[in-house]
């Protein structure tokens, strides 16, 4: 891919094959970015604390099987935004700082990710104390949550902090894995759902009082009857907590992000110029018969924690094949409606009925053979910068697109939209394997040795692997309660 504006050249410089362990031994604490985004002095909206119990199971609604319409009501709201990206978990590191766990998978843990509530104001998600922050007031408005818009930002350094540059990819891949499960959660409780990845930057940035460069707005997400984001008249919005210190900026990361910033005049031809790179993909697959464990999607999402190792018993191939198919078929994003931008390749380890070897998703959901490529789980581990997972695993997932093609069509903006489609899939992968009783796990990898094993014009965006977890995932808590977990003595204490 030739380099020329700062999304090419970020591109470029990550594709390095540097470790986590190489760039955890540069690390800083006391420079860490803080977890969690404050309001002080905010008017509060505190939001049932009961999730709402889903009548469909996971497995169905995992498929595309929407339940029946059920309207979005200020308890069906909450618990989607508590499943999306509710704290569910804590404990203390070994070097004594405070660690979060979340419902959603996030690289390094870190969770770059702020939600936005417009609904008779403008409000932001405390995903610890469960409850909506006002950022603003409007006058005369009510505050009913029929009509919701939820918008997704990012606080860039949150990632950049541990990963530099390479951080840039798993902002995106972050909001991605959030959207999968506020899309599972609104389709469990019949709630309408569509993404919005094409939106003025600046008018987004200005509604809910960020910079749009320490803090970035990413994804808008109309939810139930639509939502607007232009109500008025509104004040001047409240002062957040700073999301990063001074100097905690990386020049490259704030360039390129803003490449792909779209006016309100651009929005249009921009959405008609990626999805002309668009394939077709299915919207729904048909639900695993019989299924280890019909539980519903919440019980799903608490369920979900990312395998420290996995067992070296396998899958079977029904299993697998609906957990692909319904990972990977169509979302409701505008991007793409009715298709995708990406691809799914997969390294096939231990399935009964499946001969070992790589495979490709179609269209339809199905899987195709390829080749074996000889030792497979070798060659998984080497593509994955030698780490365990890759290879101990039932199956991996390379989720690649064709970068040169989807950014000469629809620049910059492109790339967030082609790494934000591999997040949903890889975070819907992860909820497909939890309601089977498995598990899943987000990794790096060697771009230049994924796309000389799989071909040019298969950049790696993110790689998945899943299988069975060789240990129990630790309990979850419920919204405003997380599990205070025993680890290194002590207790994780409130953020604030």
């Amino acid at each position: 891919m030739s380099v020329n504006g700062p999304v090419e050249q970020i591109h470029e410089i990550t594709r390095i094959p540097a470790t986590q362990d190489g760039t955890a031994d540069r690390l800083v604490l006391s420079d860490q970015p803080a977890a969690f985004k404050r309001y002080p002095g905010a008017a509060r909206r505190t939001l049932p604390a009961d999730l709402l119990s889903s009548n469909t199971s996971a497995v169905d609604v995992l498929s595309g099987v929407k339940a029946g319409a059920g309207g979005c009501g200020e308890d069906a709201l909450a618990s989607i935004l508590f499943l999306a990206a509710g704290v569910t978990r804590g404990r203390r590191s070994a070097a004594g700082a405070p660690v979060w766990f979340r419902t959603s998978m996030s690289a390094g843990n870190l969770h770059p990710i702020e939600i936005y509530v417009v609904a008779g104001g403008v409000w932001h998600y405390d995903p610890w104390r469960h409850r909506l922050d006002c950022v603003r007031e409007y006058a005369g408005q009510p505050h009913a949550y029929d009509s919701a818009t939820v918008i997704l930002t990012a606080v860039p350094y949150r990632s950049c902090w541990k990963y530099a540059e390479r951080g840039f990819r798993h902002i995106y891949w972050d909001a991605g894995t959030l959207l999968s499960n506020l899309l599972a959660a609104a389709d469990a409780y019949g709630v309408e759902a569509q993404i919005e990845l094409g939106f003025d930057d600046d008018e987004v940035a200005g509604l809910i009082g960020v910079d749009g460069v320490d803090e970035v707005p990413l994804a808008v997400v109309r939810v139930g009857s639509g939502g607007n984001c232009r109500q008025g008249p509104v004040g001047s919005a409240n002062e957040g907590s700073p999301v990063v210190r001074d100097g905690q900026r990386i020049r490259l990361v704030v360039q390129a992000h803003a490449e792909g910033n779209l006016a309100e005049s651009d929005v249009d031809s921009w959405r008609v110029a990626i999805r002309s790179t668009a394939r077709r993909a299915w919207p729904a697959v048909a639900p695993l018969a019989d299924p280890p464990h019909p539980i519903r999607l919440e019980d799903v999402v608490l369920r979900r924690g990312s395998p420290r190792r996995f067992a070296p018993d396998g899958m079977t191939r029904a299993e697998v094949e609906w957990s692909l198919s319904a990972a990977t078929r169509s979302t409701p994003i505008d991007v793409s409606p009715g298709g995708t931008l990406i691809e799914h390749l997969v390294h096939i380890h231990s399935v009964d009925g499946l001969a070992s070897g790589c495979y490709r998703v179609t269209a339809e959901g199905e899987l195709e053979r390829r080749d074996d490529h000889g030792d497979v789980r070798r060659c998984s581990r080497e593509l994955c910068l030698d780490q365990a997972h890759a290879g101990d695993s039932a199956f991996t997932v390379f989720h690649v697109g064709d970068l040169k093609t989807v950014l000469s069509a629809a620049g910059g903006r492109a790339y967030r939209a082609v790494q934000i489609q591999a997040g949903i899939s890889s975070g819907r992968l992860a909820l497909n394997m939890a309601a089977l009783g498995y598990g899943a796990t987000g990794l790096t990898f060697r771009d230049g040795l994924v796309e000389d094993h799989f071909g040019p014009t298969h950049s790696p965006l993110l790689v998945t692997a899943a299988g069975r977890s060789a240990s129990a995932v630790a309990p979850a808590g419920t919204p405003g309660r997380p599990t205070q977990l025993r680890a290194f003595g002590s207790r994780a204490s409130d953020p604030s």
